[in-house]
């Protein structure tokens, strides 16, 4: 039997984004991740096709997400026998226990082939595997379970531990527990929580894999590979194949360097990584008491892309003492570019009226009305 290995989808999530059909780009990013995790599974005939938590960004997600989910796991099932959904910390079952979650939700939603788990632990028997489902772990959470001594013992969990790397998505999660290795008689841990996909060995020589997520959803994540890991579950073996996502490149460059011609500076650009289509943060980097001008750097960086962000810092002998955003297209607005910037953005990268009114018709389909 083989096992697939994903979670941390967080549909609905607009960080770093641009509306397309009222649909962050970044959800659409996490979705074609997930297909091209589907598509990877399929071909390595997996049998179990495994989402370790954090389905939605948000505890409340909208119907639109919530369908998508549904979607995307019907999708799922009609390639594998069995398909296993946790809940995360962000898609938490309520409180109320005669209350339903959004991953409760789900199960309505889908085929009886997926199983979705809101509560505190449970067991899906499965061959000759037990599969442990414990959604996101909290002190009063503990593991203890009855269980058949001759088949193997997967942990299914969403949480951290002492050993992971964390990525960036320190400001998406809310804390975990550490060494959940102790379980007794546990043969392997598959969990979500930390975007960063690795595979770590605890103190009592339990092998934990990460799922991380199928999309770059920080710039922190910028040089961490997404994939989709596949068990054996005959050796516990295991690979980690990677899925091609969109480059996220985060570009640094000074107020002297900004003052020279637009070529030169079009040139530092792409040497350093800036390409048409890529997700980009530029880091303007400001003497004390100097000014730059930021329009320049603007209208240059969307020639090759109109989504992006740029942040000054004023730089002093003692480093960067300073870190403040001046355009951020998800921070006032989260889905849509001001009219101006567009404007003033196409007007000075298009020369050619007939071509720039074009230009400016594909911008505003990709971004939405900005009137």
């Amino acid at each position: 039997m083989k096992i697939g290995l994903s979670g941390d989808w967080h549909l609905g999530i607009a960080r770093y984004s641009h509306n397309i059909n009222s649909i962050p780009s970044k959800t659409l990013d996490s979705v074609t991740g997930i297909r091209h995790q589907i598509r990877i599974c399929k071909e390595q005939n997996c049998d179990v096709f495994v989402v370790a938590g954090d389905i939605f960004h948000t505890t409340n997600p909208k119907p639109v997400f919530v369908k998508m989910a549904a979607d995307l796991l019907n999708e799922a099932c009609a390639y594998f026998p069995t398909v296993l959904v946790i809940c995360g910390n962000h898609d938490p079952k309520p409180l109320l226990s005669s209350s339903v979650g959004p991953v409760g939700l789900l199960q309505e939603m889908v085929r009886e082939t997926v199983k979705c788990y809101e509560g505190k632990n449970d067991i899906y028997r499965h061959m000759d595997v037990d599969f442990i489902l414990c959604p996101y772990i909290d002190s009063s959470n503990t593991l203890k379970f009855d269980l058949d001594s001759k088949k193997k013992k997967i942990v299914i969990a969403h949480t951290t531990f002492d050993k992971c790397k964390s990525g960036s998505e320190a400001t998406m999660i809310a804390g975990g527990v550490k060494e959940i290795g102790s379980i007794p008689g546990a043969n392997l841990v598959l969990t979500g929580h930390i975007h960063t996909p690795q595979s770590l060995t605890l103190v009592d020589g339990v092998t934990v894999l990460y799922s991380g997520s199928p999309a770059k959803f920080d710039f922190g994540e910028r040089n961490d590979a997404k994939g989709v890991w596949i068990i054996d579950d005959c050796d516990l073996s295991h690979e980690f194949i990677t899925i091609p996502i969109r480059k996220m490149v985060q570009i640094e460059i000074d107020d002297e360097e900004l003052n020279l011609s637009d070529i030169e500076v079009i040139n530092i650009l792409k040497e350093r990584g800036l390409e048409e289509g890529c997700e980009v943060k530029v880091v303007l980097k400001i003497k004390p008491n100097t000014g730059a001008d930021l329009a320049k750097l603007k209208r240059l960086v969307a020639t090759f892309n109109p989504h992006f962000a740029v942040e000054p810092k004023v730089v002093k002998k003692t480093g960067i003492v300073e870190d403040k955003k001046v355009l951020n297209v998800n921070k006032d607005d989260k889905y849509l570019i001001k009219q101006r910037y567009v404007n003033e953005w196409i007007v000075a990268a298009v020369k050619d009226e007939k071509t720039r009114e074009r230009v400016k018709q594909l911008a505003y389909e990709i971004i939405g009305d900005c009137k």
